[in-house]
């Protein structure tokens, strides 16, 4: 407080990491070095190449139904494939899906360390704030990078778009009815 109103009397402009109590930056600092660990530890990859811990690949999710599935999946990855291998004919949409169903997987093992079939509406609300600004070693480079490469990641920009973000929630919700 003190800081914000001499700042003001002498018409200097200071960061707002400057008005953060220092408890504060230093959590949100142990958060982000916690996503890097999960992110070196189980690696942010392709769908086509992501292994999922047993505990957290949705064999057993709680919202999961214990009798057969339409998809023959007996995890959330499987399912996942399954769903996208639906439009397989249709190669825009499935651009566009597959983007949106492999973020949001990633979000859920790497950043939630949760089965997609456990996901509950809070987690859906934190991956929307993440969707708006997601961590920059989320971002791929601005060249173009193949989804081989190490370099690889899932986002191209820091920031999206309100639209880009209702999209991709609109194809999880997609996924989600398929599943049910």
């Amino acid at each position: 407080e003190w800081a914000s109103s001499v700042a003001e009397s002498v018409e200097i402009d200071i960061r707002p990491t400057s008005l953060t109590p220092w408890l504060q930056l230093r959590q949100e600092r142990q958060g982000h070095a916690e996503v890097l660990r999960c992110v070196q530890e189980y690696g942010l990859v392709p769908i086509e190449r992501l292994s999922v811990p047993t505990p957290i690949s949705g064999a057993v999710g709680q919202f999961r139904s214990s009798g057969p599935n339409t998809f023959g999946a007996s995890t959330d990855l499987e399912a996942l494939q399954s769903w996208l291998n639906r439009y397989e004919t249709k190669p825009k949409t499935l651009k566009v899906y597959r983007w949106a169903a492999e973020t949001y997987c990633l979000y859920c093992v790497l950043i939630k360390k949760k089965a997609m079939s456990s996901m509950v509406e809070q987690d859906i609300q934190d991956y929307r704030k993440f969707l708006i600004q997601p961590p920059h070693d989320w971002v791929a480079p601005p060249y173009p990078v193949s989804r081989d490469s190490v370099q690889w990641r899932p986002f191209k920009k820091s920031r999206l778009s309100a639209s880009s973000v209702r999209q991709a929630l609109v194809c999880i919700k997609a996924m989600y009815r398929a599943w049910c």
